[in-house]
């Protein structure tokens, strides 16, 4: 009788403990799987079957995504819901994230990605100003992510810098309102190295990589951030990259440099996320 009941609070808590687990990894395992395999069909769960995205658990369960996951729920190779944020809802503080952003901007700089460095130095001091968007995942409503969107102004008006990073410190576009810059092949600057400093992510194997233009990206991508913040493409160079991210299959992703009538933009964006927006675009000209 004595081991009977001293059993019994050992199950109790592996049942719970069991249960806290499946909680956590079981929605960031469908999606991860639904990522990789688009073919297979995933009913979305109702939103109180899983965490809700504004409980501790929920979000400590954000904080653990890869890099690479944040930056799918973001650009939308994940269902997302975007809305603007509260400051004291991100992970990281308002100065935190300005100075992370610059730090990544130098090293595109050093790499010869971007074309201006924010250090502040003689001549080059910037004033700087934030908007901060939630995207929380439609299919288990537990994931939400951060993107920071901030906005460089250099001390005489000449220079203004758009960037919108992650809070990891990935930089999914960098904009500067300079369209003289020169537009130079990437294949030589993108290497592993390279390529693990951008999405932030020391173990991540480069497999492949070419040049290539998406269909129609000029019209694809104004709509997979807020604001439309990229539009109006005159010019564009890109190249797809096949990459490995732990034990999961080899994913896709542009690198792009375009130019407006007005900027120069530098990005990187998921292939998945703008096959998204050209099969819903498909499908919504079909039915005219």
């Amino acid at each position: 009788m004595k081991n009977k009941n001293k059993i019994i609070p050992f199950i109790l808590i592996l049942l719970t403990v069991f249960t806290i687990c499946g909680a956590i990894f079981v929605p960031k395992y469908l999606l991860n799987r639904k990522y990789t395999n688009i073919q297979n069909k995933v009913t979305a769960a109702p939103e109180n079957y899983y965490l809700a995205s504004n409980t501790a658990m929920a979000k400590k369960a954000s904080e653990l995504l890869a890099t690479y996951e944040k930056t799918n729920l973001i650009t939308g190779s994940w269902d997302n819901v975007c809305q603007k944020a509260d400051y004291q809802d991100a992970l990281l503080k308002e100065s935190d994230a300005v100075a992370l952003a610059k730090q990544k901007i130098d090293e595109l700089n050093a790499l010869e990605l971007y074309p201006y460095s924010l250090s502040s130095s003689y001549n080059n001091w910037y004033s700087w100003t934030t908007d901060l968007y939630s995207f929380t995942d439609t299919n288990f409503n537990t994931y939400t992510c951060y993107l920071w969107i901030i906005t460089f102004t250099r001390f005489d008006n000449a220079l203004t810098h758009t960037i919108l990073m992650t809070e990891d410190g990935v930089i999914l576009a960098g904009i500067v309102n300079d369209n003289t810059v020169r537009i130079t092949p990437m294949l030589v600057q993108l290497n592993e190295d390279s390529i693990r400093s951008i999405l932030c992510d020391s173990k991540i194997r480069l497999e492949n990589k070419e040049v290539y233009s998406y269909p129609n990206f000029a019209n694809t991508i104004t709509k997979i951030y807020p604001d439309n913040l990229i539009s109006g493409i005159t010019e564009q160079t890109s190249i797809r990259v096949s990459l490995s991210f732990n034990a999961d299959e080899p994913s896709d992703y542009l690198v792009y440099q375009t130019k407006t009538d007005q900027s120069y933009i530098f990005g990187i964006i998921p292939i998945t996320a703008l096959d998204k927006i050209s099969a819903e675009d498909n499908k919504t000209t079909e039915s005219l």
